[in-house]
């Protein structure tokens, strides 16, 4: 009789969904992602310790196949068409084909085809192109996870084999070859980052965009910053545990410990995340540096920063709040002479404190002294009001809620702000008006005392980013506070 076709599709999906779970439990026992993506190398890999198997089924059939036809395309024309979505498609056609047989052997015969082809030839590779090891090829059939490094003879078999077979970490050589890899990644702060250029104008040839739209990812700046360095250390750091990351620089035991606060402040809802970022100043900061956002609310932030820049030895404009914007615009100034003033500024209402329509906003206002208190009901009242007749009543009685030119008396008080204003935000200059006008807070400018940070080197049609004197405010940043730290 067999099977039907309905049925055959049900135990497919059943078999798939398996697959999936089984990969989720193992990996995730290890707190290792899966990966389900069918075009990517590691799709459906099961990680034991530092080896994988495969769950793919016939999606690795097809990624082997394509190989092949990738390798014959460029020994025949030389040209690279990557259909297995593989970053090297050099490797020989007899490589690959022993492969694409290996895998459709029993495990057995495959083992034997690996161990001819390690005896026969030191350089022979697997289908991604990973040198073969004796221990990837024998697996657990022979040798258990501790003998790698021994049987392999790698860096690390003093230390490393001696602390496996103790059952302890070998990350120790690991971790320090991960913090190679970030001090390398920290070199290249402030110069171009040709590898992701590089791979953008790939993208962009296989999705067929235009010669506009190709020459316009050409004009983007491409200077290695924090957003890039932030993505490189969460690759270095993704199989270490946390006595591995004591053995890196001390920026990626920072990014460590933010993005384990990161992780929880990521399941709250917006309004959660709207409050936990109010009451929590520091992790605040921290977000702002490595998530690359470009808005800066407050002084102290923009203070905090810049110390946080200076602990970790990196120059502030690698930070993209204080880079300009791509019309060359200055995000905020780069005098710091006119930090405070600036955001004194954008404190103020843009029109009114009556035409202003949130009541916290209200509150903020009074907390920090623009307002007396009683002025939250006076402002409750006036919203509450139907009439104009009553509400140009309110108005004339409380000209201090009626008043619009706050900002525009704020700009004509503070003329070097207002040139800064024109030339960055680009406001329209003001006319010209006698104000008697002067702030709720007197203005001292953010002093320095320590030379500005040191010019970093760049490619010459990319455009230069503002230097930021150290601060000489007395601050403490702390990261997240994490268990075991």
């Amino acid at each position: 009789t067999g099977y039907t076709a309905k049925q055959a599709g049900t135990s497919l999906v059943a078999l798939l969904a398996a697959w999936v779970a089984l990969a989720f439990a193992v990996n995730g026992a290890q707190d290792k992602e899966t990966n389900l993506n069918p075009a990517d190398p590691d799709f459906m890999k099961v990680y034991i310790g530092n080896r994988y198997v495969r769950l793919g089924g016939i999606i690795n059939d097809i990624r082997r196949l394509a190989a092949v036809v990738d390798s014959i395309a460029y020994y025949t024309s030389g040209k690279n068409i990557s259909l297995s979505d593989k970053e090297d498609n050099t490797q020989p056609l007899d490589e690959l084909l022993f492969n694409q047989f290996k895998g459709k052997t029993s495990p057995i015969t495959g083992t034997a085809i690996d161990v001819t082809r390690k005896l026969t030839d030191e350089t022979a590779t697997d289908f991604e192109g990973n040198p073969l090891t004796w221990t990837g090829i024998l697996g657990d059939w022979i040798t258990p996870a501790w003998t790698d490094p021994i049987i392999n003879s790698e860096l690390e078999s003093a230390s490393g084999a001696a602390s496996e077979i103790l059952g302890l970490t070998s990350a120790v050589v690991k971790a320090s070859e991960k913090a190679i890899d970030i001090n390398n990644s920290i070199a290249k702060l402030g110069t171009e980052n040709k590898e992701e250029l590089e791979k953008a104008l790939e993208q962009a040839e296989k999705d067929k965009l235009s010669d506009e739209a190709i020459e316009e990812i050409k004009n983007k700046d491409w200077t290695y910053d924090i957003p890039f360095l932030r993505k490189d250390i969460i690759e270095a750091i993704k199989y270490l545990d946390e006595d591995d990351i004591k053995e890196l620089p001390l920026i990626a035991q920072y990014y460590y410990k933010y993005s384990q606060e990161e992780d929880e402040f990521n399941k709250l809802s917006e309004k959660e995340k709207e409050k936990y970022l109010e009451k929590n100043s520091d992790f605040a900061t921290d977000y702002i540096f490595w998530k690359g956002l470009v808005t800066i609310s407050t002084l102290e932030q923009a203070n905090a920063l810049v110390e946080l820049a200076n602990k970790y030895d990196i120059a502030p404009d690698m930070i993209p709040a204080f880079q300009l914007t791509d019309k060359g615009k200055e995000r905020i100034p780069i005098n710091q002479d006119l930090w405070e003033g600036y955001f004194e500024y954008y404190d103020l209402p843009s029109s009114s404190y009556f035409g202003i329509e949130d009541e916290k906003k209200i509150q903020e206002y009074i907390d920090n002294g623009q307002l007396d208190a009683g002025m939250l009901k006076v402002w409750q009242q006036y919203r509450n009001v139907k009439t104009d007749t009553a509400k140009n009543a309110m108005k004339r009685k409380y000209p201090i809620m009626s008043m619009g030119t706050w900002r525009d008396d704020y700009r004509r008080a503070n003329p070097e702000l207002d040139s800064w204003l024109i030339e960055n935000k680009e406001l329209s200059p003001l006319a010209k008006k006698s104000t008697s006008y002067s702030s709720s807070k007197s203005i001292s400018p953010v002093k320095t005392s320590t030379p500005s940070m040191p010019s970093i080197s760049r490619p010459s049609n990319k455009i230069s980013y503002p230097k930021f004197k150290k601060p000489r405010l007395s601050m403490s940043i702390n990261a997240p506070k994490v268990g075991g730290f």
